[in-house]
């Protein structure tokens, strides 16, 4: 085995994916397993719009690899990194590959990766991925070639809007690792917050719809509440590419408005509201918000008027953000008809409740006599009603006044 391992590696022969050579060089020992000299031929096809593809990358030097080879029912796992000086791959597989002329394997690409721990390969919302999972590979007399065609594994997109605005988006989901011992890649669902550079355009970033059912977008407006839309079948699919412009509340053609679990926001409903205990000065309504419309409630109560159909221009009695209503509406005119309704607020504006209307009632001035009103105690008790100051006798008292 020591002539092997004294082979000079400009000797090996560079023809496909090479190990070594049985005559000229053989296969080099690396910490007991065997290292060998790969050929890769592969083509990478680009991002795409428009149904228009490129190939628009050339492997640069100390790039890798990772391959997954499919041998005799196991999986052999390897990373290959590229030589450009000799256009060479040179690769340590797990296991020793046995001689075939039509494997079978995996391979992964990445542009932008992390670092690699526990046999998983960090990723971030803008690594680009290139995936093979059917490349095929020939060992023959030591020498090992591999045939692959790349295409991206995941979407990419982008935001469109005004130089320094900034959007945060929901409904994404990013690779955060790659699996070397499956070839597999985590997507997990994040917020996305983003910046318009001076062109107008955020930088791109790579992934799925985190919910391939809805494929729903949400661009954060309020906290609980956001501008969704939900998109076709050809958005986000492996290899597209295409931007969003940011939607506002100004200007936000096909977009509505949503709360944080992607539900469209709508008017909130309240109960027909009750009129009891009225009297002369002041009555008390109760109501029920049915429904908050799926949005968050910013303003309750009720609304009150002589005329039909009040609103908040009215007059307005304010019961905070709850749902059970009621309130005490005093300073009403005695045999007076008034007109209420309840009112909610929401994101999308105000809505009220059916009218109901009220008569208030007649309530006769209590007679107070003379000696009464000599003392203050009672004074301070007299009922809060209206005196007709003609039938009553003043005292002769210059304090009185």
């Amino acid at each position: 085995m020591k002539k092997y391992l004294y082979c000079l590696l400009p000797f090996m022969v560079i023809l496909s994916l090479v190990s070594a050579c049985k005559d000229n060089a053989e296969n080099i020992l690396s910490e007991g397993r065997v290292t060998y000299l790969m050929r890769l031929d592969a083509s990478i096809a680009g991002f795409h719009g428009q149904d228009t593809r490129s190939s628009s990358y050339t492997f640069a030097d100390k790039d890798k690899l990772y391959i997954l080879f499919h041998q005799d029912n196991a999986d052999i796992t390897g990373t290959a990194v590229f030589d450009m000086a000799t256009n060479l791959w040179k690769i340590t597989p797990s296991k020793a590959l046995s001689e075939t002329e039509n494997g079978r394997c995996q391979l992964a690409f990445f542009l932008a990766e992390g670092e690699i721990s526990n046999m998983e390969i960090a990723l971030t919302q803008q690594t680009r991925i290139y995936t093979d999972v059917v490349a095929t590979y020939q060992m023959y007399d030591d020498m090992l070639t591999v045939q692959a065609q790349f295409s991206p594994a995941l979407g990419r997109i982008r935001f469109k809007g005004q130089e320094g605005q900034t959007c945060t988006v929901t409904g994404l989901a990013f690779a955060s690792f790659f699996d070397l011992k499956t070839h597999k890649f985590g997507l997990t669902p994040n917020k996305l917050t983003a910046t318009c550079a001076a062109d107008g355009y955020t930088p791109y970033y790579y992934g799925a719809f985190a919910d391939e059912q809805k494929r729903q977008l949400i661009f954060d407006l309020t906290a609980g509440s956001g501008l969704g839309r939900t998109f076709g079948e050809g958005v986000m699919q492996a290899g597209t590419s295409g931007y969003v412009t940011i939607p506002t509340v100004e200007s936000h053609d096909g977009w509505t408005l949503v709360n944080n679990l992607g539900e469209q926001i709508t008017f909130a409903t309240i109960s027909k509201p009750v009129a009891s205990d009225i009297r002369g000065a002041r009555a008390t309504l109760t109501a029920t918000i049915t429904s908050t419309g799926g949005g968050h409630l910013s303003d309750t109560g009720f609304v009150i008027a002589t005329h039909e159909t009040p609103t908040v221009t009215d007059r307005k009695v304010e019961c905070g953000t709850q749902t059970s209503l009621s309130s005490q509406i005093a300073g009403l005119t005695p045999e007076t008809t008034y007109f209420a309704r309840a009112y909610a607020v929401n994101e999308i504006g105000i809505s009220y409740s059916e009218e109901i209307s009220f008569t208030t009632v007649y309530e006769e001035v209590t007679s107070i006599e003379h000696d009464e009103w000599n003392s203050e105690e009672n004074w301070n008790d007299a009922p809060n009603t209206q005196v007709d100051v003609d039938r009553v006798t003043y005292p002769e008292d210059e304090n009185w006044n």
